[in-house]
């Protein structure tokens, strides 16, 4: 007999993050303000014109085409999921997460809960947060609470870096 999915799930991890910005002049394959694109094996999120966190993968780009910033031991990614993972969000952003207005593949710098949060929606019922290393014990707070009503759980963090 399998056990239900829970309505949320919240879960915490580190990921390899970098963040590139193109130089002035060059034209680099990163995705536009607000969207994302799978690039040197992670996916890149646009966060301006031509700058973008990378999640996941390794950029290989000489100096003269970019600055590339190590961001991994800044931010802790947290995965918000399940069909009220919008709702659950919604209790702390001021951000409109219905699916026909941030879709899936959709990116924002966003408040939720008074944090500065970089949000990626891959799917329709699921949201990456990052979230700066320092404020992550609060907002893991701020998650659980705004996802008990729905019968949320949040599993514990898991250690190391992906």
């Amino acid at each position: 007999m399998s056990v239900p999915e829970p309505p949320v799930l919240v879960a915490e991890d580190r990921v390899v993050l970098h963040q590139v910005a193109a130089r002035r002049g060059v034209a680099l394959p990163l995705p536009a303000p607000g969207a994302s694109a799978a690039l040197w094996g992670g996916i890149a999120l646009g966060l301006a014109p031509g700058v973008a966190m990378l999640v996941g993968g390794r950029p290989d780009l000489p100096p003269d085409q970019a600055a590339v910033v190590e961001q991994t031991g800044g931010f802790l990614r947290m995965r918000v999921a399940g069909l009220a993972a919008a709702e659950v969000l919604a209790r702390g952003c001021r951000l409109d997460l219905d699916e026909a207005a941030f879709t899936p593949g959709s990116v924002a710098r966003a408040l939720i809960a008074q944090v500065t949060v970089i949000l990626y929606r891959p799917t329709a019922t699921r949201f990456e947060l990052l979230v700066p290393a320092t404020l992550a014990r609060s907002f893991v707070h701020f998650l659980s609470t705004a996802a008990a009503p729905f019968g949320g759980v949040v599993l514990p963090a898991e250690r190391g870096t992906r």
